[in-house]
């Protein structure tokens, strides 16, 4: 089949789609290149680190992810009351049991950060469930496409549930409060099965014809423990950290005495927006009679002055030579002679110079 075509000004010359298509994004690329807000692509980060297992920043955002409640009356965002509103770019989720207690697990596959997340249901109820596993006879082997109803609930087999990701084969039902399932199985091949009383809090393997289930079993129960976080380094002392400061080539650079500290990173925005201000913000810590110094805590230095360079910052920054641990930026340090301020945040630089 030929490309469609578009006209470019010429009657009867025409460019495919694709070519179009592919030219608007070199066009796009070119004009990337020189924004520094977009500097930490994928690509250019791994040139930068092979080790590198992900990007820099977030691809949505920071955006959580949510998880819609149905109350009956509409849907309610509980991602975040149950543990779900990570910001880490989920791609792919599965719900799996993973413990055998019954509740249904959770594990994604996220593009920024924590590769695999495995969160395990913790949450109380009372509620009965059964899960239900088919085995086609004139259908296909797993049921794939079957229609199944549970005590009016109804829910269809799947292959796949979402982006590179599929759950297992199987239906799971909450019961609530009903002692047994009565369940109807619309079959792919067009047959309807009915199978009635089946015991809750069970695996049932249903094959398509028989009446009975072949197979009713309780799940097998594992013990998970928590994982034991790693240990990050403590936040660092800020009078130790102005004494430690170097330059980006590495040479001593102390501050001593009252001032301003600003700590971010090229990865965080609200950072990247007190950067655009910097000459800004100097005018104003210099009307105060305060000094502002700027620290980087990026890995890279190299990357940091260049990036400086390219921008025409009016001061170069200072990078710390000490852990700062997980320390959230921006971080301002107002330190004073007798005690320090500390802020973070968005307005965290408007906050220390308005004291």
């Amino acid at each position: 089949m030929k490309a469609r075509t578009i006209h470019e000004g010429k009657p009867g010359v025409g460019a495919p789609l694709t070519k179009t298509f592919h030219r608007h994004l070199d066009e796009i690329r070119k004009s990337d290149a020189k924004n520094p807000e977009v500097q930490n692509r994928y690509d250019e980060a791994l040139q930068r680190d092979r080790a590198r297992t992900g990007p820099d920043i977030s691809f949505s955002g920071n955006e959580s992810n949510p998880f819609f409640y149905n109350t009956g009356k509409g849907f309610s965002e509980i991602g975040t009351t149950l543990g779900l509103g990570r910001i880490e770019d989920c791609r792919g989720l599965v719900l799996v049991d993973l413990d055998g207690d019954g509740a249904q697990d959770v594990v994604m596959h996220n593009y920024f950060r924590n590769p695999i997340v495995a969160l395990l249901n913790r949450s109380e109820s009372k509620g009965g469930w059964v899960r239900l596993r088919l085995q086609g006879t004139k259908s296909n082997r797993f049921g794939i496409g079957a229609r199944v109803t549970v005590n009016g609930r109804v829910q269809e087999l799947a292959c796949g549930s979402g982006y590179l990701s599929g759950n297992a084969p199987e239906l799971h039902f909450g019961l609530g409060a009903a002692p047994e399932a009565n369940v109807t199985v619309r079959w792919p091949s067009g047959r309807v099965d009915e199978i009635k009383g089946l015991a809750r809090n069970r695996i049932h393997t249903l094959v398509e014809g028989d009446a009975r289930p072949l197979k009713s079993e309780e799940p097998a129960k594992q013990t998970i423990a928590a994982a034991i976080p790693e240990a990050s380094a403590p936040e660092p002392d800020a009078r130790e950290l102005a004494r430690s400061l170097r330059t980006l080539e590495g040479k001593p650079a102390p501050v001593e005495g009252p001032g301003i500290l600003i700590l971010f990173r090229l990865s965080c925005h609200a950072c990247v927006d007190e950067l655009k201000r910097m000459a800004d913000v100097e005018r104003q810590a210099q009307a105060q009679g305060l000094k502002v110094t700027w620290v980087s805590i990026d890995r890279d230095p190299a990357l940091v002055a260049e990036e400086f360079r390219l921008n025409g910052a009016p001061v170069q920054p200072l990078r710390s030579s000490v852990p700062v641990g997980n320390l959230s930026t921006p971080t301002v340090y107002r330190i004073y002679d007798d005690r320090v301020d500390k802020y973070t945040g968005r307005f965290a630089v408007t906050a220390a110079l308005a004291k």
